[in-house]
């Protein structure tokens, strides 16, 4: 009876465990190394990891276990390394990826890997990794992109152009911190290698100039980003678990997010994504408790939206809603969101305008005065600004006063 019962246990648990997805990425947080780094430009020493054949740049691999030094490209500590002080998003390591570099037109970094197994035909996998734009950097970009296939080079220190990523991220800003790149891929059944860097030349990359720390050229004259975290997972959907997932605009021009699931206390937390082409998704709401059951997302695009929840459970394992959309034809003429709120000296102003013009952009105290003031020169579509408020402000409340196109709108803030 008790063999018949640790039989049955152990069939149990073979089963749950291969009803789980796997990493296919097998050292996927830089972790495993073969030694402690000692300056830049050794991404070999994580395992499993390497620059693409042809390739003429130098990666690198930060880790914890460098033992510091002086603010300079030889030091690859994690924290107080030339990266400034980013630690890790998990673990003791991170990879160091040049994306855009002034004293070398076009140059790139890329890092790749080869899969723990080749991807099946038809199936469908999550690609998930995390980004961050250290604060040392002069740029802020996207273009912290994913291929996924098989082995690809690189023409030297050039962009690789004869190959389109198929997993896109947006523009990563220092105040996002660690960013989560996320996208849904069906294979095609040759996939074996994933590469990660920026695709695009200078020009199709999009940038802010921001103030970097003087000390090392490839972050005071670049965007030097970090990867972390980097997953390749056969799709796991919600749907056996969810009770109920449904978009609908409000006002015509919000979308109300709404569902259910009948186990949320499995559940670590959920993250709500929207996508503007139902493959590469951003995630729009904070890590939210998995008891939460709505959101609304203040500025859905002009179009199709495509919207998603992502749970994380207990064991690490993610499982995504299958995907809803909605349509909006915004009449007005722009829409806006502004993050963080509280915040320090920086305000980020994400914007979808329909017509390129000027925006008046004042801060005003609670007195009434006007503390900060600014025109923005927008383009059509969707773009962010980053807007360094004055040092001198105090703490405590303030109002965004936007003007736009005849119409004005305030947003209240908060100084931290």
């Amino acid at each position: 009876m008790i063999r018949t019962l640790l039989t049955f246990l152990f069939a149990a648990i073979f089963m749950i465990n291969e009803s789980e997805s796997q990493n296919l990425v097998s050292n996927s947080g830089f972790e495993t190394i073969s030694s402690c780094p000692g300056a830049q430009s050794q991404l070999s020493n994580a395992t499993g990891w390497s620059k693409p054949p042809g390739s003429g740049t130098t990666p690198d691999l930060f880790h914890s276990c460098h033992p510091g030094g002086a603010l300079s490209c030889t030091n690859i500590d994690l924290p107080g390394g030339w990266a400034g002080n980013i630690v890790a998003r998990s673990g003791d390591a991170a990879a160091g990826v040049l994306a855009k570099y002034d004293f070398c037109g076009n140059c790139r970094e890329y890092i790749q890997t080869q899969l723990t197994t080749t991807l099946n035909s038809g199936t469908k996998y999550n690609i998930e990794y995390y980004v961050i734009c250290p604060p040392t950097c002069k740029y802020e970009t996207n273009g912290l992109d994913c291929y996924i296939g098989n082995q690809i080079s690189q023409p030297g220190n050039q962009p690789i152009t004869a190959f389109v990523p198929q997993i896109n991220s947006p523009l990563v800003t220092k105040s996002m911190g660690w960013t989560l790149v996320s996208g849904t891929y069906t294979a095609n059944g040759t996939e074996r290698f994933i590469t990660l860097g920026n695709f695009r030349n200078d020009a199709g990359t999009l940038s802010n100039t921001v103030t970097g720390i003087t000390g090392c050229a490839l972050s005071s004259n670049a965007a030097t980003y970090l990867f972390d975290d980097v997953s390749v997972e056969e799709e796991v959907l919600l749907d056996g678990n969810l009770l109920f997932f449904e978009v609908e605009k409000e006002e015509d021009k919000y979308t109300k997010l709404e569902w259910s699931v009948s186990n949320p206390q499995d559940y670590e937390h959920l993250i709500v994504q929207r996508s503007e082409d139902g493959i590469n998704f951003r995630s729009i709401g904070e890590v939210l408790e998995a008891g939460v059951n709505e959101y609304t997302d203040l500025l859905p695009q002009q179009g199709t939206n495509y919207y998603r929840l992502r749970f994380k459970n207990y064991i690490g394992t993610i499982e995504m809603t299958s995907i809803k959309s909605l349509t909006f034809d915004f009449e007005n003429l722009y829409t806006y969101s502004i993050y963080p709120n509280p915040f320090d000296d920086l305000l980020n102003i994400e914007m979808y305008c329909s017509e390129a013009s000027t925006i008046n952009l004042s801060i005003i105290n609670i007195s009434g005065q006007i503390v900060y003031a600014k025109n923005l020169q927008t383009e059509q579509g969707r773009q962010v600004f980053n807007v360094h408020t004055p040092t001198k402000l105090t703490k405590g409340a303030y109002y965004l006063r936007i003007e736009y196109g005849g119409t004005v709108q305030f947003r209240k803030l908060f100084k931290r």
